[in-house]
């Protein structure tokens, strides 16, 4: 299993609070978030690999890897555009081979509450072109994206959609890199739009999560979240 990573945003939401670092290197209890995350994937023991597709703060996160040990194999992309991190990354990492038949995004600011690995072994038997993952909108403060009709999701990237899109996209997808390869030269969509295009031309496959996921990709969700993300940094997982 290889996990992609998004982490190359400018972090201007958490300004205030990290200065000029990356949000992946926010800290928590003196533990940075990059290794928070790793030990929670430690967790997994099918992950093989990890990329880290960098942006802004490049150099600030290759720095701090190489004082972490860890039992993953570690690759990094960067991208400067834009600050990096977006549907260009991924591209990017296509283009050059980084990614493997099939990978697990995750955003570098939010830490799933769920079991990856049980997933992508159901995304993997099923023989899934992507499969995406999602919370009801009454469990969590965002904007609802994800219509579900029978098993397949529906994505907008609108501000305001249909009153029939109830579900959050939960920031966890499994892809198949065919589907990526597809729309290789469409990196100029900003990732939501991207990921509508991808739902309006393929069935994409819905598993529903119930935990809410920990993030913290502005002000007030740092606010609501430092607090267990300080007692992560006190334990492994």
């Amino acid at each position: 299993m290889q996990i992609v990573i998004l982490c190359g945003g400018k972090g201007t939401r958490l300004a205030d609070v990290n200065g000029n670092l990356p949000k992946i290197l926010t800290k928590f209890n003196n533990k940075t978030y990059l290794e928070i995350l790793f030990d929670y994937l430690d967790n997994f023991d099918q992950i093989e690999e990890i990329i880290l597709l960098t942006g802004y703060g490049h150099d600030q996160v290759q720095n701090k890897l190489d004082s972490i040990t860890t039992n993953f194999k570690i690759k990094i992309s960067k991208d400067l555009t834009l600050g990096g991190g977006g549907t260009k990354s991924i591209i990017d990492a296509a283009k050059l081979n980084l990614l493997k038949d099939d990978f697990v995004l995750i955003f570098g600011d939010s830490l799933p509450q769920f079991n990856i690995q049980e997933t992508y072994k159901l995304f993997k038997d099923n023989k899934m072109d992507m499969l995406m993952t999602y919370i009801s909108k009454n469990l969590v403060n965002e904007v609802s994206r994800i219509n579900l009709e029978g098993n397949r999701i529906t994505y907008s990237s609108k501000l305001n959609p249909h009153e029939r899109f109830n579900f959050v996209d939960y920031g966890v997808t499994f892809f198949s890199l065919p589907v990526l390869k597809k729309y290789i030269n469409n990196s100029d969509l900003d990732l939501k739009s991207f990921i509508e295009l991808i739902t309006e031309h393929y069935h994409v496959y819905g598993y529903e999560v119930i935990q809410p996921y920990l993030e913290f990709g502005n002000l007030d969700s740092y606010k609501i979240a430092h607090k267990k993300f300080e007692d992560l940094a006190r334990k492994k997982f």
